[in-house]
């Protein structure tokens, strides 16, 4: 009977003691898991992003520099978040406050040495379809099968992933709203042919999402004014040339982030403000940046 079901699941092992990451692929790897492995917290961000990981295992001995930071970048990760399981791994007693440290950070489950293999994994197995499922109805909720693009509720909660990412790297964070206007009886060739251009010109970094409303939104981390507006004129100039004369837009760049939870929500806002002036006045500028009235 198969105990592990729907692998390869992908494992990231983040210790650089070198025996004990041995020690865990060889565990692990006949177990069915994809393992990988990071010497550093550095090397562990760069291969989160780069590889998803299903789940994380953190070697003990990195927590005990500074546990909660640690925790706190994997957790900022739109990779991984807080759904992605977390196991710290100790091959020497914690103590009470470690313990406590950890847990603060995120760490769904506690291992210290000497510990039972098959326990862990059954642990893992358990962690991993809860995950699974998490992502199943987040993916639903995110996610418009018909355009590829996030919906207003994806577009939303990236925005705010992006804006936690601009604060800690003191980088702005732009977002750029589009408002083609939409005739009742070419509504879903012109909502069609936006979202086409839309992915193919937007950049990996982008977050891109349909508002509703015949309105899509562009959230671009590291991007100033002068950006902005030249991604907006990019998405213009690859649109289908019967959109084109009929596309407004408007756009709000917030040069520092100091609250991502707050200033996310309302670059969205303002851009979809600008870009609805815009439309109004028909005869203006198509672009418009958001302005403090």
């Amino acid at each position: 009977m198969d105990t592990h079901p729907e692998r390869r699941a992908s494992l990231l092992v983040i210790t650089h003691d070198d025996l004990f990451g041995r020690t865990l692929e060889t565990l692990f790897a006949p177990a069915g898991y994809h393992v990988s492995r990071a010497p550093t917290v550095d090397d562990a961000l760069q291969r989160a992003r780069t590889e998803a990981p299903d789940a994380v295992v953190l070697h003990a001995e990195l927590l005990r520099t500074d546990a909660v930071a640690i925790c706190a970048h994997l957790r900022e990760l739109p990779e991984l978040g807080r759904r992605t399981p977390l196991v710290v791994c100790s091959t020497s007693p914690l103590s009470p406050a470690e313990r406590r440290d950890a847990f603060r950070a995120g760490a769904w489950h506690l291992v210290e040495a000497p510990f039972n293999p098959e326990d862990l994994i059954l642990r893992l197995d358990v962690f991993l379809e809860a995950k699974r499922e998490a992502d199943h109805y987040r993916d639903a909720a995110f996610w418009d099968p018909l355009t590829g693009l996030y919906t207003l509720t994806g577009i939303q909660h990236r925005a705010v992933e992006l804006a936690a990412l601009a604060a800690r790297a003191k980088e702005p964070l732009a977002c750029v709203v589009l408002l083609p206007a939409v005739r009742v009886a070419a509504r879903e060739t012109v909502l069609e042919a936006v979202a086409r251009a839309l992915r193919d010109l937007g950049r990996r970094s982008d977050a891109i999402g349909s508002l509703g409303e015949g309105q899509f939104a562009v959230v671009a981390p590291a991007t100033p004014a002068a950006g902005a507006a030249k991604l907006a004129q990019r998405f213009a100039g690859g649109m289908d040339v019967g959109v084109r004369p009929d596309l407004r837009a408007g756009f709000d760049v917030a040069a520092l982030v100091d609250q991502p939870t707050l200033v996310a929500p309302r670059l969205i806002d303002h851009a979809r403000v600008a870009a609805a002036a815009a439309a109004i006045d028909g005869a203006g500028a198509w672009l418009r940046e958001y302005r403090e009235t």
